[in-house]
């Protein structure tokens, strides 16, 4: 290494030759993709950041598409949180997140990423360059387990890195860069709140930095505390009272002019209320009032099967949180040292705590309670007309909001730690590290015991105390009675008993814990030289080890609850791989080309449960002058199954479905599972673009990329609709997944991991960047357009392909073919201003959806205004006080109405929309 540089210079320089930490890096609006980002200096010159998304240090003329953030914009945004900053960058997708897990009975209030809609598991994270211990058992990272605070960047390969980088990058990579050249102290403290006063948030870190040891070692330590209390209820929003949901149309017919499906306001379910409603029998409309009071139920038009649009009742959605509540503890330190000139050690820990409480949905039963005409609560009024009728029971239907929600309890617990040597050997830099992390997940589940519900409901008049009793404690068999059997009452809302609700409500709890295991070694350096330059070279292999042990309390494996009832899950694999990147100069300092360079990777894969497979890349950037660069790749990359999608047992799950069959609308139990025989996803990427930076027009820079994946064999599930629609449609191979009773209703459907579709994705990204120095003042204003346009995001199951570009139905997964940032920034001395506007184009709400199918095809874009500021209150060399604020959604924009068929629908899709409306925060920052 020879001399330490100073002010830590050699930091950067190792960060590019650490092959575990090799630079991918990417400038912070992310979308665009280029191996050269660049940062606005205090002078407002753009300065040159290397970028490579390869393992080869130094490597600026990488092909590979990469962009980078850096701290500054996420200070300028406000962000409590790594997701939620990158998810407003046209290339992601906000798949999960606290917005749209609300419904979710695991991991809700996690942060996942999701880049190019490819879905989470597809993108790789890293934190410095190593891969992260997962917090799911299906592998993925939340967000939520790195603090913010410590970072320097963020840098993101928006095209296949799996040579470089190993299994789920396929769709790109996410590298989180830790500030390790930190020197002093810094923290800030942070409010925020809608202009409701809810979903309030309170935010405070603190980070220190320090050289020691005559400046040979450095250390990093920090944490951060965030308590976000959510937005428990959508009814706090006008557009979220009006109950929109989609609904089959019970009036059409192919000829009569009427639509097959309804999106309407004030969908109410026909055959539940919050009081119970009467389905069968000689009382059937009827329903029950508060105190039982007998009534009757008016229905509204049009009425089907399972819902109606007015009518009495509610509208379940009204109580589905927009935002789940999230409270975040991270703490991560960081040293290193020069053991000698050419020696480095380093170390890093981490621990971090995410928990969670939310309702998801009343407990509900869509008239399928049976009600007994002896029943001890029965209204005198009904028994006498069943008993002249001649019944002996009838359906009832409820939704028991009364008896306390379905709640989500959870809570995990993240610790890593690494231990690694770095140096220099012959002109050579090698890095070898250690690592292990584990996570443990608890999840309780507030829910209803289904034989404990049901012995409640069936109550009589004891014969000897005239007290209401559980019949099954008038079992003659002192073996067969429930001794803690409370009688319940439904009839009415607020008639149920605390004790009868503590009878059959129990707490589901769910522990995993997961474990990583990796070591790995990698050198890189310069062999020989050609007349154009040096042949840089990196080589490496790497062993990894991933293991997940689920358990359960015994009534979820015995399937006793309503919901829920997950089972046990245990599994590993371990991962033994080599690779190697080697990268080229072919011309030089010629007329059409300033300089030419390939680049190649290779990496072959030895899973223990999936066997072997290789990754490959193949590229080359082509600089033909100082105002104009070229650059394409082409790669093989792969995603192997995970844990869940391999060892999961059947996890039982609701939906909507609507039978073809019959045109009903049905709610229905899916029960999902893993597949041992699953084999790894295999994706061609393909992707070219160019950067001009004029000389005529200082200071001005753009880059247009074009991607193309296409993924074969991916895993995944079709939908339950999708199963239920196709099966209709003639592919009798889906049909046997398709349970019915004995009336032919739809009552399962079963989902099982398959490798049955080939998912496509195509595209073009582009920025647009101008900085503009104003005369006669020491200020800057900078320019920066952002905008993606998806082209094509297809899946074919070998029977049918779907695709979902410009599909924005709620559920659909599909993407905008339009997304874009613009934003303006203007800094000065010690005040900056920012404004960004972030558009979502418009979009059909399902494409496959023709003539008649739908009343509304269309869902049309949003614009969003975002501003930000800040003030430097003191700035005294190196210390500094910052007062800053932030609004988000200036203009308070609603979503546009965007419901699902699910019973308790959101009115729009939170995973593309502002939720919450106009949002304010503010703080202090310093830094000593």
């Amino acid at each position: 290494m020879g001399k330490r540089m100073s002010h830590r210079g050699q930091k950067h320089l190792l960060a590019h030759l650490n092959s575990t930490a090799a630079t991918l890096t990417i400038t912070a609006c992310m979308t665009f993709v280029s191996s050269a980002a660049w940062a606005q200096s205090t002078d407002g010159v753009l300065e040159e950041i290397i970028s490579t998304g390869s393992r080869i240090s130094g490597s600026a003329n990488a092909p590979t598409p990469t962009t980078v953030i850096g701290a500054d914009y996420a200070e300028m945004r406000a962000s409590a949180n790594i997701a939620t900053m990158l998810n407003e960058m046209p290339a992601f997708k906000a798949s999960n997140s606290p917005a749209t897990s609300s419904t979710s009975s695991a991991n809700g209030g996690s942060n996942f990423l999701n880049l190019r809609g490819l879905g989470p598991q597809r993108t790789l994270v890293l934190v410095d360059g190593r891969r992260h211990v997962a917090t799911t058992s299906a592998g993925l990272v939340d967000l939520n387990a790195i603090p913010i605070n410590l970072l320097s960047r963020v840098e993101v390969v928006t095209g296949g890195a799996s040579a470089a980088y190993g299994s789920d990058a396929v769709a790109g990579v996410v590298n989180l860069i830790l500030d390790d050249s930190l020197d002093g102290v810094k923290g800030d403290l942070q409010y925020g709140q809608s202009q409701h006063s809810d979903s309030r948030e309170y935010r405070g870190s603190i980070a220190y930095g320090t050289k020691f040891g005559n400046d040979r070692g450095h250390l990093l330590i920090g944490g951060e505390f965030v308590d976000n209390k959510g937005l428990l209820d959508q009814k706090q929003r006008k557009w979220g009272r009006e109950g929109w949901q989609v609904i089959s149309n019970p009036k059409y017919t192919p000829t009569n002019g009427e639509y097959r499906r309804l999106i309407s306001p004030n969908v109410h379910p026909v055959n539940a209320t919050e009081g119970g409603i009467i389905t069968s029998g000689v009382n059937a409309g009827k329903h029950f009032l508060p105190g039982g009071v007998v009534a009757p139920f008016q229905f509204g038009d049009p009425r089907g099967s399972a819902y109606m649009v007015g009518g009495d009742g509610i509208h379940m959605g009204q109580y589905v949180g927009l935002a789940v509540p999230v409270k975040r503890y991270n703490t991560m330190g960081r040293v290193d040292y020069d053991l000698t000139d050419n020696v480095r050690v380093f170390a890093e820990a981490s621990f971090s705590r995410s928990q969670s409480i939310n309702n998801i949905v009343q407990p509900y039963d869509f008239g399928t309670l049976t009600i007994k005409r002896d029943n001890a609560f029965l209204p005198t009024s009904l028994y006498d007309s069943m008993l002249t009728a001649g019944e002996t029971s009838f359906k009832m239907g409820r939704i028991s909001t009364d008896h306390g929600f379905y709640t989500t309890d959870f809570d995990t617990k993240t610790k890593r730690g690494v231990l690694g040597f770095e140096g220099d050997l012959g002109g050579w830099t090698w890095n070898a590290y250690y690592q292990e992390g584990r996570t443990d997940y608890s999840a309780v589940l507030r829910n209803r015991v289904n034989s404990r519900y049901a012995n409640s409901i069936d109550s009589v008049i004891d014969p000897v105390t005239k007290n209401p009793i559980c019949r099954i404690n008038l079992n003659v068999d002192p073996s067969k009675r429930d001794p803690a059997c409370v009688p319940v009452n439904l009839f009415g809302f607020n008639s149920p008993s605390q004790a009868a609700i503590d009878y059959f409500m129990a707490d589901q709890w769910q522990k995993t814990k997961i474990s990583q295991r990796v070591a790995e070694f990698s050198i890189s350096g310069s062999p020989f030289e050609t007349w154009a330059g040096a042949v840089d070279m990196a080589l490496g292999a790497d062993y990894r080890r991933e293991k997940v042990d689920t358990t359960v309390d015994e009534m979820s494996i015995a399937s006793a609850y309503s919901i829920g009832n997950p089972k046990p899950i245990k599994g590993s694999y371990n991962v033994k791989e080599v690779f190697g990147e080697v990268s080229v100069p072919v011309l030089r300092d010629l007329a059409f080309a300033e300089k030419v360079d390939i680049n190649g990777a290779v990496r072959y894969t030895d899973y223990s449960t999936s066997g072997t497979v290789t990754t490959w890349k193949f590229g080359g950037s082509w600089t033909i002058n100082d105002s104009l660069r070229l650059r394409a790749t082409r790669s093989r990359d792969i995603r192997a199954p995970n844990i869940d999608e391999m060892f999961m047992a059947g996890q039982l799950r609701f939906a909507t479905v609507i039978d073809p069959a019959n045109g009903a609308q049905t709610n229905v139990s899916t029960l999902a599972g893993g597949n041992i025989n699953l084999t790894p996803e295999k994706a061609d990427t393909f992707t070219a673009g160019f950067v001009v930076e004029p000389s005529f027009v200082p200071r001005l820079r753009a880059s247009v990329d074009y991607y193309n994946i296409k993924l074969k064999d991916a895993i995944s599930t079709l939908g339950p609709q999708d199963i239920v629609t196709r099966c209709a449609g003639g592919t009798t191979m889906l049909c046997d997944r398709i349970i019915r009773d004995g009336s032919g209703a739809i009552g399962q459907v079963i989902l099982t991991q398959m490798n049955l579709s080939t998912l496509k994705t195509s595209g073009v990204d582009a920025e647009l960047q101008y900085t503009l120095p104003l005369s006669g003042s020491d200020g800057t204003l900078q320019f920066r357009v952002l905008a993606s346009y998806v082209k094509e995001l297809s899946t074919n199951d070998g029977v049918m392909t779907i695709d979902r570009a410009g599909d924005l139905g709620n559920g659909l997964a599909g993407v905008p073919h339009w997304r874009g940032n613009a934003s303006v920034t203007y800094s000065q001395d010690r005040f900056a201003l920012f404004t960004q506007a972030r558009y979502i184009g418009s979009g059909k709400y399902d494409s496959t959806f023709t003539g008649m199918d739908i009343n509304d095809n269309t869902i049309p874009s949003r614009l969003y205004v975002d501003l930000s500021g800040h003030y430097e209150v003191m700035n005294e060399g190196a210390s500094k006080v910052q007062l800053f604020f932030n609004i988000n959604n200036l203009f308070n924009k609603n979503p546009p109405v965007n419901p699902s068929t699910f019973f308790a629908s959101l009115a729009s899709a939170p995973e593309l929309y502002d939720m919450i409306g106009r949002y304010f925060s503010g703080g202090v920052r310093f830094k000593f």
